[in-house]
């Protein structure tokens, strides 16, 4: 069940930063600067941050499979 929440979680991260438009009021603008940080959240990063966290979601939910597959 907790696997479900972790992949469903990095599913919806993986649609807000891979699809979402890259602004400088977009929500996502919004979130790096209230962090603190000073990057500004362009294309590349979105796509980067996007694929990353799809393949995490991805991971998390065929890692009994991997295992398998592994060993």
């Amino acid at each position: 069940m907790l696997r479900i929440i972790i992949t469903s979680i990095l599913m919806v991260g993986a649609i807000f930063w891979g699809v979402f438009p890259p602004t400088e009021n977009s929500p996502h603008q919004k979130i790096i600067d209230y962090l603190g940080l000073t990057i500004t959240a362009d294309w590349k990063f979105h796509l980067i941050l996007g694929t990353v966290l799809y393949i995490s979601a991805v991971l998390v939910s065929q890692v009994k499979y991997i295992q398998n597959f592994w060993g």
